[in-house]
């Protein structure tokens, strides 16, 4: 996991696909571990799972924010938000080539 999450959500929850794609927007790294590894060290139940279940916790409730506001801001709110959210994954205050 990085600062922006993980893609696969569903392979925790027992399944062994997902239906998302990845892409990458910035420069950074990524790791990749297969299905069965990942869903072995999951239901260990140790510290992976621990920082899984929080994640995904976070990621709804972020959810779940974006639905209410895009819902009820107008689109100058919504593009600022979006702004703050891609200033925090990049952990920077400009955008840019650097």
């Amino acid at each position: 996991m990085s600062n922006a999450g993980m893609v696969g959500v569903p392979v925790i929850w027992g399944s062994n696909t997902t239906n998302t794609t990845a892409f990458v927007q910035i420069t950074g790294s990524s790791m990749m571990m297969k299905t069965e590894l990942l869903q072995a060290e999951f239901n260990r139940g140790g510290k992976l799972q621990s920082l899984l279940l929080g994640y995904t916790h976070r990621l709804f409730a972020q959810v779940t924010q974006t639905f209410a506001c895009n819902s009820l801001h107008t689109i100058e709110r919504r593009l600022a938000r979006c702004l703050l959210f891609i200033a925090d994954r990049v952990q920077s205050d400009t955008f840019g080539t650097p």
